[in-house]
């Protein structure tokens, strides 16, 4: 008794694994398929901003001659960019299912209608995500793990910050004034070509960079990336998500953070009754007609974005005349609408 159940719970599993073309309703010969249900993203890139003093920030404009320096340690958040589009999935309230015959029917993943007569394109292989740029450093480079890495035995051994920081400042005048002698040829062996010069100054530029860090201080970014899913209705200024500089993106109803507004307008679809009848006891599949939402979304002062998608479940379906099936080699359909497309 044991063995059947768990034969039959494996063989359930399976069942529920198969793409949907395979699912068939119970007691009824034929594939099952559903029409589309369309949710609203919001997509927020934005920007994680870590400012970091340097140990030698109060000796800048006596060593350096520089007052542009970073003074408190902080973290801040800045967007850099926003997009609006749509998200399908099945609406299981919207199932049909019908006996295609002898002819092929593609359906994607989700159980929504892709094609008649024509196999579903091939899902590109999911390629790695690109790893995210190493963090910045006054804009350009990578965060020293160390911020004393690089300094001499000399300065590390200074008897005070302050002589510390003058050694510091003395090694990065030294390596200015060895990258003009390189640059116009006053040193007594010049590399053999222009890749090998290249690659000293890139080495000077670094070891300064690192050491004026000590004193300017750091700036590290990093991207972040935030989606926001709505169901889309009717609505005028609504809160869909806030922004703060100190905390990132933050709940609508928090107020902490300033708020991004959205005003939809919604076009539902609408048919003749009637004649929707007639056809509907002759046909064997139906399509979606879908409605509309137009979007625009503000920040209260400026319009950032507008757009028009189709949305399925604002829609109604509709009767494909049992003629134009039989008729068709090939019939196409929007799986993120499930709009009739073409028919050929």
């Amino acid at each position: 008794m044991k063995k059947i159940t768990l034969v039959s719970l494996l063989a359930a599993l399976v069942m529920m694994a198969l793409p949907a073309r395979a699912q068939v309703a119970e007691n009824e010969s034929g594939i099952v398929y559903y029409m589309p249900y369309t949710e609203i993203c919001i997509d927020v890139e934005y920007e994680e901003i870590t400012l970091t003093k340097g140990p030698f920030y109060q000796y800048s404009e006596r060593y350096l001659g520089t007052k542009d320096i970073i003074t408190e340690n902080d973290v801040k958040y800045q967007i850099r960019s926003i997009n609006l589009r749509t998200k399908t999935s099945a609406d299981r309230s919207r199932s049909y299912v019908f006996n295609p015959g002898k002819k092929h029917v593609s359906l994607t993943r989700e159980g929504l209608l892709f094609a008649i007569g024509d196999e579903l394109p091939k899902a590109d292989k999911p390629t790695e995500k690109k790893k995210e740029k190493a963090a910045k450093i006054m804009g350009k480079n990578s965060e020293i793990e160390n911020q004393f890495a690089g300094l001499l035995e000399e300065q590390l051994l200074a008897s005070s910050i302050s002589k510390m920081a003058e050694g510091v400042a003395k090694q990065i005048y030294h390596i200015r004034e060895s990258r003009i002698n390189w640059l116009t040829g006053e040193v007594d062996h010049m590399p053999a070509d222009g890749k090998s010069l290249e690659m000293i100054l890139k080495q000077l530029d670094r070891q300064e960079k690192q050491l004026t860090s000590l004193f300017l201080g750091k700036e590290t970014r990093k991207t972040l990336h935030k989606t926001i899913c709505i169901d889309p209705k009717e609505m005028t200024d609504e809160v869909v998500f806030r922004f703060s500089e100190i905390q990132g993106i933050v709940d609508a109803d928090d107020l902490s953070g300033e708020p991004f507004y959205m005003t939809a307008v919604v076009t539902k679809s609408t048919y003749n009754t009637e004649e929707t009848k007639k056809k509907t006891a002759e046909s064997p599949i139906f399509y979606n007609l879908p409605g509309s939402i137009y979007l625009t979304l503000t920040d209260g002062t400026r319009c950032l974005m507008e757009k028009t998608f189709a949305v399925g479940q604002f829609g109604i379906s509709v009767a494909l005349p049992a003629a134009t099936f039989k008729g068709a080699e090939t019939i196409l359909f929007c799986p993120k609408s499930g709009a009739l497309l073409s028919v050929e």
